[in-house]
Parts: structure tokens; sequence; C-alpha cells
């Protein structure tokens, strides 16, 4: 079922939108949940973690070394992994990041934020929001730091009865 006034995947203001990702900014699809026979293990590259997926997906890896991964399993949601080198000192990288990806993330989106909590996410400073852009679209995203890795888990949706816990919680660091 295609939502109307929604981008589909594949159409150019959805690639626009995903570009974005890459530099903070969140991609807006749909959703609907994914049965869970149909989630794949994905390994990076450099084997340096692993996340459940629902459809296997597209990866990019450009030159600095920032990996995008993004599974869309309909035309209703998606699921957006990136990882980012930050090649700075951690000392106060943390704060620092966590603010400027939520206020540049819901500047584009044009989205207030409904939640916010910063934790340890497998041993490493995390945060999760949640956010409702104006447009409709729900936004759940774990940020992570992990050594010199800024890592974003992100799964955007029309409907707000699709919670993300399964995908965090699928993904794993590899030593």
């Amino acid at each position: 079922m295609m939502l109307h006034n929604h981008p589909r995947p594949g159409s150019s203001p959805l690639r626009a939108m995903v570009l974005a990702l890459a530099l903070g900014a969140a991609a807006c699809l749909g959703s609907g949940p994914a049965r869970a026979a149909d989630w794949v293990l994905y390994t990076a590259p450099d084997h340096s973690f692993s996340v459940s997926l629902p459809v296997t997906p597209e990866v990019q890896l450009d030159s600095t070394g920032s990996l995008q991964i993004t599974s869309s399993p309909s035309e209703n949601e998606t699921y957006i992994v990136e990882s980012t080198d930050l090649k700075a000192s951690r000392e106060g990288v943390a704060d620092q990041l966590f603010s400027a990806t939520l206020y540049t993330t819901a500047q584009n989106m044009k989205a207030t934020v409904q939640s916010q909590q910063r934790h340890q996410a497998l041993g490493h400073p995390a945060e999760d929001i949640k956010m409702l852009s104006k447009e409709g679209y729900h936004v759940w995203a774990r940020w992570l730091i992990v050594d010199d890795h800024f890592i974003q888990l992100m799964h955007v949706a029309v409907t707000d009865d699709d919670q993300p816990h399964r995908f965090w919680d699928s993904f794993i660091l590899r030593p």
C-alpha cells in the first residue's frame, strides 16, 4: 500500500533525505513492523559490529571510512545504521556530538523531540531519542560513541506503534 504524500524508496526526494542523514539528519519513510522471520544478520565490512535488519541492506562506504547501511523492507518503513570515524579527541565529544546531532536532525526534519535519554549502551556513551516531524514521521534514534566512531541506529515510521528495541538490541560490537 502506497502512502499518499510520502516518498517511495528509490525516489529522488528520499535519496536526498538519506544523503542528509549522512550529515547527521534523518531520512523519512514510513512504518509497519517487519516480520521477525524476515530479519537477517548483517556484519560490517571491518567486522566491528553486527546488527539484525528486516531485509538485506544497501551498503555505502565512502573514502573517509563512513559506512551507511539502509534496510527498507517495504514502502512503509526503513532502518538505518551509520558509522562515522570521529578522528578527534574523545574527551567531551559525547555531549557536543549528541547535542549537535539532535539539533541538526530535528531542524532538518522539522521535528520536535518527544523523549531524550542519555545512558550507557554496550559500555559506551549513548543517547536514545524519539521525535515527531511536522509531516507526521516518527523517528527513533540511538546514538553511540564507540572508541573513535559515532554510530547512529535509526528507525523512521509513519505510525507510532512500532518500537525500535528489537533493532537496537540486535546491535552487537565485535572485538
